[in-house]
């Protein structure tokens, strides 16, 4: 998967987006906000951590500020938060890889027009990952950081039980800067042998209180 062409994509569809809108319900009455969700990874993230079909492959919490959207009036919500994903059994290599990441996002809201209280939202991130790798087959413990800011893009719904509780369902994308040691692409005359690029993403479930 293409994160920086699918993070561009998602970011025309801001642009557009919030272009053709009109303006949203005014006032913000509560601006501040927590969150939490559990996260059901797809395919390319239990490939990283090894996590299996059924049961949560990450955990997440972030605090964030609700605005305007630059001098418009289309909500923005700007966050910080912690994404945990553990290491699923170990498989007959007896290898684990968890990830903890940092995430600062910026997201969109746009009212649905089919629900009251239920809005789209969109947005686009920047993720920072540590990487922490046990075989037990070699005896090795290690953690490390993936140099560098890791671009990600989210697209999701939220619906508000009131002015201070809502539930929400994202999908996130994310690249994380590992490759597959095992796939080999064709010869490339230029780079060599290729490794496929392990990027990951999951769908979220969780609850935000704003205050």
């Amino acid at each position: 998967m293409n994160l920086k062409l699918t993070s561009l994509t998602l970011g025309i569809v801001l642009a557009l987006g919030g272009a053709s809108l009109e303006a949203q319900d005014g006032k913000l009455t509560k601006r501040w906000s927590a969150s939490g969700a559990v996260g059901l990874g797809t395919d390319n993230m239990k490939d990283i951590t090894n996590t299996g079909v059924w049961g949560p492959s990450t955990y997440l919490a972030d605090f964030g500020y609700t605005g305007k959207f630059a001098g418009t009036e289309i909500p923005f919500r700007a966050s910080f938060g912690v994404n945990m994903s553990p290491a699923g059994s170990a498989d007959k290599t007896y290898f684990e890889r968890s990830m903890l990441g940092y995430q600062v996002a910026g997201d969109l809201f746009i009212n649905s027009g089919i629900v009251d209280n239920m809005q789209f939202f969109v947005g686009l991130s920047l993720n920072k990952w540590t990487i922490s790798e046990k075989i037990e087959a070699e005896h090795f413990d290690g953690k490390h950081s993936i140099p560098g800011f890791k671009f990600g893009g989210r697209i999701g719904l939220e619906y508000k039980f009131s002015d201070a509780l809502a539930f929400n369902a994202t999908l996130q994308l994310a690249e994380v800067g590992l490759h597959d040691p095992v796939y080999e692409e064709p010869l490339d005359p230029k780079k060599g042998v290729g490794q496929r690029p392990m990027n990951a993403s999951w769908f979220q479930f969780g609850v935000k209180y704003s205050f």
